[in-house]
């Protein structure tokens, strides 16, 4: 399954995120994509850099503010991964020569802290969080700041990514970008249940560890939205009915569960 979270008007689905559905890159890797392969990123980059990220271990899906863009790329999915990717082209001017650390950090804000709306100064050597407000007449800039970053949060329909390039607390060059985001290859919890539950024939233990499957699903940081949860309890539910159902010595019994439990269970 392919799912365009950010800034993707008329865009077709990125090289990266190809290549992540078919296996052919690492994740938590940095790249550089042209519009036909991705290699190892560069500062001579001058296409996209790009990365994607295995979404079940995604940090930034632990966020207390929980909704529904969030839920867009951690809700409801045993597995997929989430890429961000960004234009790096920029002058050739010596205001310029830290712009390639901005779009390395860009395309990779996991953190629970860096995925949201957010304010990084750049020293020269990386990127730290800061309280500093970019205005006409912002003259509070710390000398020590080479670069100020502003940029919306990872999982907005629309947001921009603004770098200013900082000296002596004066900015002098701005550039702003649009990072694309994409949910890749996903595959939704219903799916990992349906495959599961048609091996129930194999007797007891499968559906145990079905059950226990379920209960994992529901604790899970990633299925926070209710219609999920309800489903995963709904389906549990039905599972102990097919247990006690197999426990029990009518015959006639076991298969009124299993004709009118199982075709349920099958059902997304």
């Amino acid at each position: 399954m392919y799912r365009p979270i950010s800034n993707f008007d008329n865009t077709p689905k990125s090289v990266i995120c190809s290549q992540a559905q078919t296996g052919k890159i690492s994740l938590d890797q940095l790249y550089c994509c042209s519009s036909k392969d991705c290699s190892t990123y560069s500062s001579s980059c001058i296409s996209q850099a790009a990365q994607c990220q295995d979404i079940t271990r995604l940090d930034a899906c632990k966020r207390a503010d929980y909704d529904v863009m969030s839920a867009q790329v951690c809700g409801g999915f045993q597995k997929g991964f989430f890429c961000l990717s960004v234009d790096t082209s920029s002058k050739n001017y010596e205001n310029y020569y830290r712009f390639p650390e901005a779009v390395k950090w860009m395309v990779n804000r996991t953190t629970v802290e860096e995925s949201k709306s957010i304010t990084v100064c750049d020293d020269g050597t990386n990127y730290k969080t800061c309280n500093i407000t970019i205005t006409n007449s912002t003259t509070s800039i710390p000398h020590e700041v080479v670069a100020v970053t502003i940029c919306g949060d990872i999982f907005q329909r629309d947001y921009e990514c603004k770098w200013y390039n900082v000296t002596g607390g004066t900015i002098n060059a701005i550039l702003p970008r649009k990072p694309l985001g994409e949910l890749c290859g996903a595959i939704e919890v219903t799916q990992q249940n349906n495959i599961l539950i048609i091996g129930l024939g194999a007797g007891m233990g499968v559906m145990l560890r079905i059950l226990k499957v379920a209960e994992e699903d529901i604790n899970d940081f990633r299925y926070k939205s209710s219609e999920a949860v309800n489903n995963l309890q709904f389906k549990m539910s039905l599972i102990y009915d097919v247990l006690d159902a197999e426990n029990s010595s009518d015959e006639d019994e076991n298969l009124y569960f299993y004709d009118t439990y199982i075709p349920d269970l099958l059902v997304d």
